[in-house]
């Protein structure tokens, strides 16, 4: 598809919806890039709106997202509830912008399909802000895949964590492990085939949204992986690990070196299962940790961005990726509504 609206040699004229947590961060990086002109900023809280003009004082606010759809920006960075996405991001297509919209890109399938089906018809980018994908070190992880190092991967475990942020509009399947789902998607390219999700409302009154959650991921080529997330943990947790047939790998994104290959294997020597488990080896190599370039993954994000509008390159977190991700979500919400009964996406 080529995207063709935004001169390759002029600035793209960028509008920002929405400056809770993630809007500020995705103004500081698109400000950043010598070929955005930050036009727009629109939130519906005047106090925040004020707040982030001082910030931008060439870019013009307002609290109308009608009116910035009538101005002359190319394109849209909507950082609302997911509740809101579906018809702010149709509704930015319909008025002919390129449109970035925080993950995960609606609250159900069929919404997501609609769009995805928009922006193609329309000829426009739908890029979703799975900001992992754009994660250096998880971009080394995946090198690390590809070059068979690791032998055939078997397992991965993932654990997301924090205290807070507490969300009214999702659960926390839908706010954290999303970021873990679409990790693995583009680790492997392959959606699981069933998925199991059990999960409980601790704090919060909403007995509908659940703040802790676990998933049990089956991928074809025998891959099992487990996802657990949480809104209680006392410290941020965001690690991986990946076992291969060869070596394992653990990915802490939190670690001062997030990436790091274990040369450890276990070897079963025969079928035969003797009770003193003679016939498993263990291998115990040594560790090496992998250079990882510092670069915001909201920079690479917002580049990426700005390289589809002007035709450079094809969306990476495109909404057919996405599409994908939002099919596991749907089917962990099935499996959570059934005390955990393992749902095959091949009826989603």
């Amino acid at each position: 598809m080529n995207y063709s609206l935004t001169n390759s040699l002029s600035q793209v004229k960028i509008g920002i919806v929405g400056f809770g947590y993630w809007g500020p961060k995705l103004a500081r990086n698109f400000s950043a890039l010598a070929e955005v002109d930050l036009s727009m900023l629109c939130d519906l809280e005047k106090c925040r709106l004020e707040e982030i003009q001082r910030l931008y004082p060439n870019a013009r606010a307002t609290d109308d997202f009608t009116e910035l759809l009538k101005s002359e920006i190319d394109a849209v960075v909507i950082v609302t509830p997911v509740k809101t996405h579906y018809s702010l991001v149709k509704a930015a297509l319909e008025a002919g912008k390129h449109v970035l919209v925080e993950k995960p890109m609606t609250a159900s399938l069929a919404q997501a399909q609609e769009l995805s089906d928009l922006a193609k018809e329309k000829n426009l980018v739908l890029l979703v802000g799975h900001t992992f994908e754009y994660s250096t070190a998880v971009q080394t992880v995946q090198n690390i895949l590809n070059s068979g190092e690791l032998g055939e991967i078997v397992y991965i475990d993932s654990t997301r964590g924090n205290l807070g942020l507490f969300r009214s509009d999702v659960n926390v399947v839908w706010d954290l492990a999303t970021h873990d789902i679409s990790i693995i998607y583009f680790l492997l390219k392959k959606i699981p085939i069933s998925v199991s999700a059990y999960g409980k409302s601790c704090i919060s009154l909403d007995q509908d949204i659940h703040d802790i959650g676990v998933l049990v991921l089956d991928f074809p080529g025998n891959i099992l992986s487990t996802i657990r997330v949480s809104w209680l943990e006392p410290e941020k947790i965001r690690r991986m690990t990946i076992v291969g047939t060869q070596k394992m790998l653990i990915y802490d994104d939190t670690a001062p070196n997030p990436v790091v290959v274990y040369d450890r294997s276990i070897t079963v020597n025969s079928k035969n299962l003797p009770a003193d488990n003679s016939h498993i080896s263990y291998h115990y190599g040594l560790s090496q940790s992998y250079p990882i370039e510092n670069v915001e993954a909201l920079h690479l994000e917002a580049q990426h961005f700005i390289d589809c509008i002007k035709g450079r390159v094809q969306p990476k977190s495109s909404s057919c990726v996405s599409l994908e991700i939002i099919r596991v979500l749907e089917a962990a919400q099935y499996s959570l509504s059934q005390s955990g009964m393992k749902t095959y996406l091949s009826t989603f």
